[in-house]
This record gives structure tokens, C-alpha cells and sequence, in this order.
């Protein structure tokens, strides 16, 4: 087993990346923009399997293990002391929700992670039922689903995305940093010569992405949020989006350079350390304990956690947008009746979308 719990030096940045990676759906974005930028090669081909006539391939599986059963073996101690944390998170013990207001037919709200990591696409009967029932699916943002708004969308935000005066990635770090990040680019369909020239954050939410989401997105299985959004469309459901994506990418382009540079810079160094973070997150979601996600994050990485950086992060990446979610979804759920699907970390919190609606006036309970 790697030794990821015992290498602090790189657990520092790790979970800010990730919490970045699950809160946000600029992966989302990243992913679709780089496929329309770069023409990824099949590799596909030589692992194909003909079964009766019909090409199949092996199932996709992640190499990371997770870091709670490696602290329940190792330090005990440590991991009371998350488990006694998390249970102080308000509303942290769910990541499906029912959502009623008198006379109002019922709505629902689930909690997602932008992946396509069947755990995580395949949804629980309860929530598969709920979203049946919902004549309306409110989604983060619907922009991703149509190639020329998403295409149009990204053309304008390029400078947001690239070095706009000419400069690269190369004039502001070492040697060491850029042959790391080398590294990092193998296999995720961006060349170099493109790499260098994008603006850290863009990178940086590359790189932290596991092999096997790339190795998903070139059989091109989609994420969870796409799929709810698709699926909606083809049952003719009303769909809404919360949010555009110049709103979502100027959140991530409105935080400090030197931020983003440092944050790069950790990432790179991490390996094969993220595949077991990730692991954790995603197993964490499937259990339904997203009131973890920020107790762990505090155990492994309290320097990140406590800085003025992360702050700004925090506030721009989810509390911001949590009011954003609440507020604009409220039209829809005063009519009742809808399935609302936001990234799992907007949820919990004082300041989370399951306590902005409470304070709304809804009545909010777990329901998963």
C-alpha cells in the first residue's frame, strides 16, 4: 500500500484539489473544453475483447484505497477524533433530500460528485424514484449539455484560461516543477505545448482528476450531473441550471495567481496520493457521510485549511454559490415537484443550500 498518511509534505494541498474537484464543476467543463481542443488517441483498441460476436471491454477500476481504514488500523485516535467532528457538521449525514412546503407537491435534492464512476452514476431506487416523479430536474448548469453554447461560452472565456500576454508556465516555475508536470499531462489528452500556456487553476483541476475518470471519459461514460441532465431532456422534463459558465469559470479565474501557481506547484508532486484521496471521497459519498469531507480535510492538510488562500477559496467556490443555488432554485420549488442536483459539498453547513432552505421556509429532511 502507498504510504500516503505518512508523507504530510503532500497531503497539504492534496485535499484542497479534490475538495476543489468534487465542489465545482469545472471539471466538468475542463474535460469537454480539452476534448474539443485536442484529438485524443485510441488506446482502447488493443484492450478490446470480442465475447460472442460484440465488442466489450474490461470494466474500469481505481487503484486508490481508502485513507479512513488505513487510520482505523494505524491511528485509532485520530480517527475518533474526524468521526467526532463530522458529527458536529450540520447536515452532514446525507446526500439525498426531501424537500416540502404545505400544499406543495414534494421535491427533492441530491447531493452529486462530477464523475462517472459508476458508484456514483448509478443511482439508489428511492432517488431513481424521486427523479421519476419530478416534472422538473434543476441541475447546476445546463450550458454543458449543448455543444455550441458550451463552445460559444468557452471562446469568450479564453482569456480566463490562457496567458494572454504571451508568457507560459515556464517562466514562472523550475525546472523541477515543469518536468513534474510533464509528467502529470501523460495520458490526459493535453500536450505540453497546450499545457504550459493554460492558466494554473485549468491544469491543476486536470492533473487532479484519477486514470480511471480519463480512462471513463474515453469510452465516453458521462458524468453523474450530465447524465441527470440528459436524461431529463429525453423524458421531456422541464430542465433548469442555476448557474452559467462564465459565472462558474470566473469564480475559479477571480482567485489570486499566486494562489493557483502554489497550488499547481503542490499538485504535481502529489501521484499516485491522489488515487487514494479520491477513493475516500467517492466511498464517503456513496455512504451518504459528506459531513467528513471537512473534518478529514482539516486532519490532513491544517496548514491549507487555515489559510487566508483556501478562505477565498471556500467563500468564492461554495459558500458564494451556495446562496446562488438556494435563491435561484427557490422559483421552482415554491411550485413543488422538482429534482435539484448540486455538487455533494454545497449541501452541508450553516451556510449549506439544505440550511439556506430551511431558513427559506422549507421543511428539509434526509431522505437517503
Amino acid at each position: 500500500m502507498r504510504d500516503t498518511l505518512n508523507r504530510p509534505e503532500l497531503l497539504d494541498n492534496l485535499f484542497t484539489r479534490l475538495v476543489w474537484a468534487i465542489a465545482s464543476v469545472k471539471i466538468v467543463l475542463v474535460v469537454v473544453f480539452f476534448s474539443a481542443l485536442v484529438q485524443a488517441s485510441n488506446t482502447l483498441a488493443e484492450t478490446k475483447v470480442v465475447v460472442g460476436g460484440a465488442k466489450t471491454l474490461p470494466p474500469i477500476t481505481c487503484k486508490g484505497q481508502n485513507l479512513l481504514e488505513k487510520l482505523k488500523r494505524e491511528d485509532p485516535e485520530a480517527l475518533m477524533k474526524i468521526e467526532q467532528r463530522a458529527s458536529e457538521v450540520l447536515n452532514g449525514s446525507s446526500r439525498f433530500w426531501k424537500i416540502e412546503k404545505e400544499g406543495k407537491p414534494a421535491s427533492w435534492l441530491l447531493g452529486t460528485m462530477h464523475f462517472a464512476d459508476p458508484r456514483v452514476v448509478n443511482l439508489p431506487e428511492v432517488v431513481e424514484q424521486a427523479f421519476v416523479a419530478s416534472p422538473t430536474v434543476v441541475i447546476e448548469n445546463t450550458q454543458v449539455l449543448d455543444p455550441k453554447k458550451l463552445s460559444a461560452a468557452m471562446a469568450e472565456l479564453r482569456p480566463l484560461m490562457f496567458f494572454t500576454d504571451g508568457s507560459t508556465l515556464e517562466d514562472r516555475y523550475g525546472k523541477e516543477t515543469i518536468e513534474l508536470l510533464k509528467l502529470r499531462l501523460v495520458g490526459r489528452d493535453i500536450p505540453y505545448f497546450l499545457g504550459k500556456r493554460m492558466q494554473p487553476w485549468v491544469i491543476a483541476t486536470a492533473i487532479v482528476m484519477p486514470m480511471c475518470e480519463i480512462e471513463r471519459k474515453h469510452r465516453d461514460e458521462k458524468v453523474l450531473d450530465y447524465v441527470i441532465g440528459t436524461r431529463a431532456l429525453r423524458e421531456g422534463k422541464n430542465l433548469v441550471g442555476l448557474e452559467s459558465v462564465k459565472e462558474q469559470i470566473s469564480a475559479m479565474a477571480g482567485l489570486s495567481l499566486e494562489f493557483h501557481l502554489k497550488s499547481l506547484k503542490e499538485t504535481v508532486k502529489l501521484g499516485d496520493a491522489m488515487d487514494d484521496m479520491m477513493e475516500t471521497m467517492v466511498e464517503l459519498y456513496v455512504a451518504g457521510e459528506v459531513g467528513k469531507f471537512w473534518p478529514l480535510m482539516e486532519y490532513l492538510s491544517p496548514k491549507t485549511s487555515n489559510s487566508l488562500g483556501y478562505a477565498a477559496f471556500q467563500e468564492a467556490l461554495v459558500t458564494r454559490r451556495n446562496k446562488v443555488m438556494a435563491d435561484r432554485s427557490n422559483p421552482q420549488l415554491e411550485k413543488g415537484g422538482v429534482f435539484m442536483a448540486v455538487g455533494a459539498l454545497h449541501l452541508p453547513g450553516k451556510l449549506g443550500v439544505v440550511q439556506l432552505l430551511r431558513d427559506a421556509g422549507y421543511k428539509v429532511t434526509p431522505a437517503l
